[in-house]
């Protein structure tokens, strides 16, 4: 099934109740599958839990937005409050997904779940492209220090001389050897 047709069928009825006289009707004239009122009312009930998902997903941002770091080195009363302050933006979130008219049920577990599934991904993903931003980045640098064809010796050696450098090296590479 086309979702662009769904979606033609799902605005032209917009919500009213069909039979499968007028879906045949409609969907035969627009040369679309032809659907049953059962799979209209699933399809209707997934547009409307995605309308309501895109209305909370601005206010749910702002909330997150609040969220703070508790850095390692600061007093127990400040960690304290920075961690109720963090607490706080689940319960105003879950205000949020209430005043939502969301169903009790499954979606909200489904609405939780691909949320944040959806946040780590970007979250995780962001991290893979600064790692291979700066892995292209560095090649790029090694392939003008040693031209296109690097080995790992020069690399090994490069490491040893330069890198090291005022640092002892383990045993299993020259064992209390100062370099540099």
């Amino acid at each position: 099934m086309n979702f662009g047709h769904i979606g033609a069928i799902l605005a032209f009825f917009n919500g009213k109740p069909v039979t499968q006289d007028l879906l045949n009707e409609f969907c035969n004239l627009n040369k679309f599958d032809v659907i049953t009122p059962g799979q209209y009312e699933e399809f209707r009930g997934q547009q409307e839990h995605d309308e309501r998902v895109m209305a909370m997903l601005p206010t749910i941002f702002a909330e997150l937005s609040a969220f703070r770091h508790i850095p390692e080195y600061i007093g127990d009363n400040e960690k304290k409050a920075l961690r109720e302050s963090n607490d706080d933006i689940e319960w105003r979130i879950a205000k949020i997904v209430e005043d939502s008219g969301i169903p009790y049920g499954r979606e909200i577990d489904v609405v939780f779940r691909n949320l944040a599934n959806a946040l780590q991904g970007i979250v995780t993903n962001a991290g893979v492209r600064m790692n291979n931003m700066c892995a292209a980045s560095l090649s790029a640098i090694a392939k003008q220090k040693f031209g296109e064809k690097i080995t790992v010796a020069q690399l090994g050696t490069f490491y040893r001389t330069e890198v090291l450098k005022q640092q002892v090296l383990p045993e299993d590479m020259g064992g209390g050897v100062v370099v540099g």
